[in-house]
């Protein structure tokens, strides 16, 4: 039992090195993009410009900013409209080209990229991506009039309509919005993206199906670090992903090596229904973080320019930081042979499992498959009820103070109170229950384990590809332990087989996984069960493996011996202290008891210091977006977002009018009806034959709206002067197009339609002010508002 938790406590140990991220270096920035030059590009995007959604006029004055600051720079500048097909819809928009008027045709080209265009209506898109346009812009300045860069040239490319599926990305490398470059010249792609935040530069070299080549990867790193002093971290578990959503993917696809620069936590953009779209103002994104990524970009165009060889996108793979800070990279095929030499590993265990954990001594017969099903689910239930105890400390909190995520602005004492109460639950429970297995039920259940763990194996390898590394390592460490003779070695192999997949889950939860992390957290019972389930193989063979019998086995069987037993019956040989035989001893005080004791006082301590911390604070506030509702009927009101519960908002109005004092829901949402006054609109819809003429007349400046077409599965969009997404839901076709809030605010469809039908028309947008006059406020909150109207009309076919 101590050597047991001896090796727990050492594979603990061995993860918690692995997991722990390297300090980053402290090595000052060294001289080249300006601060100052990266915060007002950023600021003239997101605050002069506003909103950019694609294929608008504000998404068109980006691109004039762009190209005219490219100009200023000695660049010449292509201004390129396409018009390209999207999976629902069409797109319609511009790219901004610009190459080195003394570039020789044929030339190689690093090309640097970055989009024009924001997410949804109201976002400023600061940091993404005006962000990302600020550093091209910046390395775009310190590389003009540089003399030998290499044995390429230098080109950039701002694309638009980044958010209608890459739409001028994939346009340049078709060729039809490249202008002057030919992409079969382009060497090497590197796209900047969200790069206004965070703390390190970070290197995105996957894309889906294909991925920038590993080696080359290595060196591009080494290079970045090495000129600019950054340090330069990746998310591996983005190379699990079948799609990547940024600009460097196209390029990739087509056989061009390409990786995106950030300093994203992870992937560059957001979940369509989070909050991070109306956070991204220009107040949040960092121009010293910006000059930093520009300096990165830098080095990397001066690394692809001076390369003799950087090598054609390949199969995905897996990098990891190894503790010395080399970059290892673990390709597809080798995460594949290693997946089928486990998998052969697993099987000859299951087929051989009788004889590799009994011997001539132990003999025993097996318990049936329904009862090792039986102990596998209590098994299953235990584990869950364990990781479910974790979050005791937390519910106690949020109980007392009315809120989901009391975790949000001091998490490490949560972590540290709810591991300590799920320590004591699992001594508490082992205690009670036992550690050991039935002999009769360690193979049926070491099979369990092993088809559970060869499943995971096959799973990962066809939806992860190369992310089925760490599950083949767990079951090689499984198999590995299974052949081993009961010991040190067997119990070492055992402890370390969920080490992998506990590494893969840890990189998930902070990285790409992290914004889905924190929703499974508000909801404990079905994490507890998730995360169970992952672990309930590795639990299985644990406990098949360690469940030595108790005593020692007999070593040898004399025939007609006084003691004579039959064949095949396991025999025991216990010791008794000298003297004692049969007499009763004193029973000694068990050191387990007093433990539980500690750790059961010390979970009380820790949960009631979570009282002393305060929630939300203003260095890390609690977001909550406040929308001004209004529509053509005159139903306005206020509405609340955010990812807690709404709690101590107080609404006062500027005029003067009393208002609810506050606002206290145990809802992450809450509308309130509120009167006031908003600017009349007018919607006008002519219908010329198949020609559908839409024009609104506000009653104040707009910032955009999105004009919506619906009708049944029959309607069809034939042509277009903007671009428009058409989608089919529940027998209904969407029809729909953003406008920017310049006047003539008008949309014009040619439409297929049955006639005598009736179409549903709608306009969704925002005016530049919000129309409701409150001041909002509430301790610990940081308030984003924006405002939305409705209105809508509807025309029937002739």
């Amino acid at each position: 039992m101590r050597s047991g938790f001896a090796i727990a406590a050492l594979g603990l140990l061995v993860a918690a090195l692995i997991m722990t991220p390297q300090a980053a270096l402290a090595i000052p920035r060294q001289d080249g993009a300006s601060v100052a030059m990266a915060r007002l590009h950023v600021e003239e995007l997101a605050l002069g410009i506003g909103p950019r959604p694609a294929g608008t006029m504000r998404e068109s004055a980006a691109a004039d900013y762009v190209a005219e600051v490219l100009e200023e720079y000695g660049y010449a500048v292509s201004r390129v409209p396409f018009s390209r097909e999207t999976a629902d819809g069409v797109s319609v928009s511009e790219n901004v080209i610009a190459v080195s008027p003394t570039a020789k045709p044929g030339a190689r080209i690093v090309l640097i990229g970055a989009s024009l265009d924001t997410c949804g209506l109201d976002s400023p898109g600061a940091d993404h991506n005006a962000s990302g346009l600020a550093a091209m812009l910046e390395a775009a300045r310190l590389l003009s009039g540089l003399p030998g860069r290499g044995r390429s040239e230098v080109a950039f490319a701002a694309f638009g309509s980044n958010e209608m599926g890459r739409a001028g990305a994939k346009a340049f490398t078709e060729g039809k919005g490249a202008g002057p470059v030919d992409p079969r010249d382009v060497a090497m792609m590197i796209n900047v993206d969200a790069v206004g935040r965070g703390d390190s530069v970070r290197l995105i070299p996957w894309g889906g199906p294909r991925a920038f080549p590993p080696k080359a990867f290595e060196r591009l790193a080494e290079a970045v670090a090495g000129s600019t002093g950054l340090r330069v971290e990746f998310d591996t578990v983005i190379a699990m992903m079948p799609q990547v959503h940024t600009d460097h993917s196209p390029f990739l696809v087509t056989g061009t090596p390409a990786v995106t620069i950030t300093t994203a936590r992870s992937l560059p953009y957001y979940r369509s229904d989070s909050l991070e779209p109306y956070r991204d103002v220009a107040s949040e994104a960092s121009g010293a973080n910006v000059a930093r990524a520009a300096d990165g970009v830098v080095a990397a165009a001066r690394w692809a320019a001076s390369a003799y060889s950087i090598g054609k996108p390949g199969d995905t793979y897996i990098s990891f930081r190894m503790l010395g800070g080399e970059i290892v990279s673990i390709p597809y095929v080798v995460s594949l042979v290693l997946a089928a030499i486990a998998v052969f590993g697993g099987v000859v265990c299951i087929a051989y499992a009788r004889s590799l954990l009994m011997d001539e001594f132990s003999w025993v017969q097996s318990a049936g498959l329904i009862h090792a099903i039986g102990m596998s689910a209590a098994m299953y239930a235990i584990t869950a009820v364990l990781i479910w105890t974790a979050f005791l400390p937390s519910a106690v909190v949020e109980a007392v103070r009315g809120l989901e995520r009391p975790w949000n602005a001091y998490p490490l004492p949560y972590t540290i109170a709810g591991a300590v109460c799920a320590l004591f639950s699992a001594v508490l429970i082992l205690s009670l229950t036992g550690t050991r297995l039935r002999e009769t039920l360690r193979i049926p259940i070491l099979r369990l384990s092993m088809i559970l763990q060869i499943a995971f194996v096959c799973l990962s390898v066809a939806i992860m590809r190369a992310g089925a590394l760490p599950f083949a390592l767990g079951l090689a460490f499984t198999a590995v332990a299974t052949f081993l003779p009961g010991g040190f070695g067997r119990k070492a192999f055992a402890f370390l087989a969920p080490v992998p997949a506990a590494w893969l889950v840890h990189k998930a939860a902070v990285g790409v996984g992290s914004s889905v992390f924190q929703d499974l957290l508000s909801v404990p019972v079905f994490l507890s069960l998730l995360a169970s389930a992952v672990a309930l193989p590795y639990v299985m063979a644990i406990a098949a493996l360690l469940s030595e019998p108790a005593g020692r086995r007999g070593s040898s069987y004399v025939p007609g011996s006084m003691y004579e037993v039959p064949p095949g019956t396991t025999l025991r040989e216990y010791k008794v202290a000298p003297g004692l035989g049969g007499t009763a001893r004193r029973r000694r005080k068990s050191a387990r008891a007093a433990f539980i004791w500690i750790l059961g006082v010390l979970t009380l301590v820790l949960t009631g210091s979570l009282f002393f911390y305060p929630v939300y604070t203003a260095s890390t506030p609690q977001p909550v977006l406040v929308t001004h509702l209004c529509d053509q009927r005159g139903g306005h009101s206020l509405a609340f977002e955010s990812t807690d519960n709404i709690r101590g908002v107080s609404v006062v109005s500027r005029s003067g009018v009393p208002g609810p004092a506050r606002i206290d829901e145990r809802s992450p949402s809450h509308v309130l009806p509120y009167s006031f006054s908003a600017p009349q609109l007018e919607l006008i819809t002519e219908l010329d034959g198949s020609v559908m003429k839409i024009r609104l007349s506000p009653g104040a400046p707009i910032r955009t709206v999105r004009i919506c077409v619906s009708g049944s599965e029959g309607l069809a969009v034939l042509s277009s002067q903007h671009s428009y997404e058409a989608v089919v839901e529940d027998g209904t076709v969407r029809v729909s197009t953003v406008l920017s809030g310049e006047e003539p605010i008008e949309a014009q469809f040619e439409l297929a339609f049955p006639i005598g039908e009736s179409l549903f028309v709608e306009a969704m947008g925002s005016f530049v002010e919000n129309p409701a006059p409150v001041i909002i406020s509430g301790e610990g909150k940081r308030f984003y508002e924006t405002n939305r109207f409705t209105i809508s009309t509807q025309i029937t076919t002739g």
